[in-house]
């Protein structure tokens, strides 16, 4: 049930013309051209909104929960001719042909909901509504059936295989729930083979993850699904648990996907209920679980969020299973009761990707965040990217480029050219938290602090594209970074492929505040095109496009 404050302002912003939600946009950056700051009517939004009109239980909120359902079946593709079939558009603003592109994944988090409103308010509806949600749920499903993701895009391997199972239901439509139980079959062997699941480490999508096979057990009634979808549910809890880090309260780096740098509160309060012995009935958070029943965390398993195994602990996985060891993506976390730092071995710099991350208690008692990033004109650049070795509290990290990404996102935005303009290049660290400072201890050596913990970073100079790289630090309020300056002045256009040469290797340690910093300098050595580093016993071999490398 939601909140009352949660309906407050969804009423508020209720268009009785348009039957949808209002809000202002905050775009992504990709498949959406409107600007940030518009006022939107959002499709998902909508149809979530009747849900909990629809779960209030009052006749005159029902009527409306009943209008909107009726106009967001206007607002599906269901010609099955056409390249959108059975999905919707982010925005009532922006048709489907005006997106930059249409994301097909509507038909997968749309679809969820209408199999909510016919399995769970069925009766609510007339028969002919019924038939129409029905069948536009049926769309959704096939839409889902034809593209057939593969099992590496987590959330949606999982939510496709919960719609097409309750539409097939619904239906009656054996071939849909046939499907249903074969994606999420081969998703759980898969996801077993791998070592864990694609989307790694996710404070979002490992949630959506385990959101989607509670949304199994809620509402399919296959059991061959069901079973399946609670091995899964125990095994993502599982995950989480290993990652979690008590002191700090956060899922400890690295991270596949992130939309911000520490968890949500909706994820936090999500996280205090399924560990506490509290009835369902006392959770609400309808914006995080999406109309799902949640389940607690299993019992065995709640004993890790409380505290570490050790006093000191190192965690190592698989989670991308490549054709041979070095190319498989791996990550390295370590842990103490109040620090984490976490990375891995080799990535990009999408602005979801959080390769190298640190926590630990700020000034004020909050997490303070350690990250990486690689930014063109101070924006998140996919083509940037890094292969890491760590060993406990220290990492060793050689900065590469890639030759097929793209711009903010990881390739939607890629010029055709792959000739990017840009005025400014940067690495930077960045530290947030309660009195953030940066300071040099040395030649080639900087400290980036904040409570009683720090960063000592070794950042020698480097080359990039033929020029030299030079490292800087400044602050504000509450931030502090070390950058590492690749570009800046005039606008250039550069073509981001195999003709770059970078060489910029770094490493990082996470200390006590008043613990001096380990000696010694990085020793790199480049031949033939690869680059050969070593620090404190840690070592790289790459070629800085990021095709291939070796850590220890």
């Amino acid at each position: 049930m939601a909140t009352t404050d949660w309906f407050a302002e969804a009423d508020r912003n209720y268009d009785p013309e348009l039957c949808m939600v209002g809000m202002l946009f905050k775009g992504t950056g990709y498949h959406s051209r409107v600007p940030d700051g518009t006022w939107v009517h959002p499709t998902r939004d909508a149809i979530y909104y009747a849900l909990h009109l629809l779960d209030s239980g009052e006749p005159e909120r029902e009527h409306r929960a009943l209008e909107i359902v009726r106009k967001i079946l206007s607002l599906q593709d269901s010609s099955p001719t056409s390249p959108t079939y059975g999905i919707w558009s982010w925005l009532y603003e922006e048709p489907l042909d005006k997106m930059a592109p249409p994301d097909w994944n509507w038909a997968d988090f749309i679809g969820a909901a209408l199999a909510h409103v016919v399995r769970q308010f069925g009766e609510r509806l007339s028969e002919e509504l019924r038939q129409e949600v029905s069948a536009s749920l049926g769309h959704a499903a096939w839409s889902i059936f034809r593209r057939n993701v593969g099992p590496g895009y987590t959330n949606i391997a999982i939510m496709g295989a919960a719609v097409t199972a309750m539409a097939g239901e619904v239906l009656k439509e054996a071939r849909l729930v046939d499907y249903a139980r074969e994606r999420i079959q081969n998703f759980a062997e898969y996801t077993k083979d791998q070592g864990g699941l694609n989307e790694y480490n996710s404070p979002c999508y490992t949630f959506v993850a385990l959101h989607e096979v509670e949304r199994i057990l809620q509402l399919v009634d296959d059991p061959a699904i069901r079973v399946c979808a609670e091995e899964l549910r125990i095994f993502i809890w599982k995950s989480l648990a290993e990652r979690y880090h008590p002191g700090t309260k956060q899922l400890a780096g690295p991270h596949s996907r992130a939309y911000r740098d520490v968890l949500s509160i909706a994820v936090t309060q999500y996280l205090d209920w399924a560990l506490s012995d509290r009835a369902p009935s006392e959770f609400t958070q309808p914006e995080l679980v999406d109309f799902v029943a949640p389940l607690p965390c299993p019992d065995a398993i709640r004993a890790r969020f409380a505290a570490l195994p050790a006093e000191e602990f190192e965690q190592k996985d698989r989670f991308i299973k490549k054709n041979s060891e070095e190319k498989s993506y791996c990550g390295t976390t370590w842990m103490t009761r109040e620090a984490t730092l976490g990375s891995v071995n080799h990535e990009c710099f999408w602005t979801q990707r959080r390769p190298l991350l640190g926590y630990w208690p700020d000034a004020d008692g909050q997490p303070a965040v350690l990250r990486l990033r690689f930014l063109k004109d101070g924006k998140d650049f996919s083509c940037g990217g890094l292969c890491n070795a760590q060993a406990k509290n220290k990492v060793l990290t050689g900065i590469t480029t890639y030759a097929d990404r793209g711009d903010y996102h990881l390739f939607l935005d890629r010029p055709e050219d792959g000739v990017f303009p840009f005025s400014s290049l940067v690495l930077r660290y960045e530290l947030t938290g309660a009195g953030a400072g940066v300071a040099c201890g040395g030649p080639d050596h900087y400290e980036l602090a904040s409570g009683a913990w720090k960063a000592a970073v070794v950042a020698p100079p480097g080359v990039f594209n033929g020029g030299s790289v030079q490292w800087r630090t400044s602050q504000t309020s509450g931030k502090a970074f070390l950058e590492a300056v690749l570009y800046e002045g005039g606008e250039t256009r550069l073509a981001f492929n195999e003709s770059i040469v970078v060489n910029l290797v770094l490493a990082t340690e996470l200390l006590k505040k008043h613990d001096p910093a380990t000696e010694g300098s990085l020793a790199v050595v480049e031949s033939s095109g690869v680059i050969k580093a070593s620090w404190q016993g840690l070592s790289l071999s790459y070629n800085p496009h990021g095709s291939q490398y070796a850590c220890d």
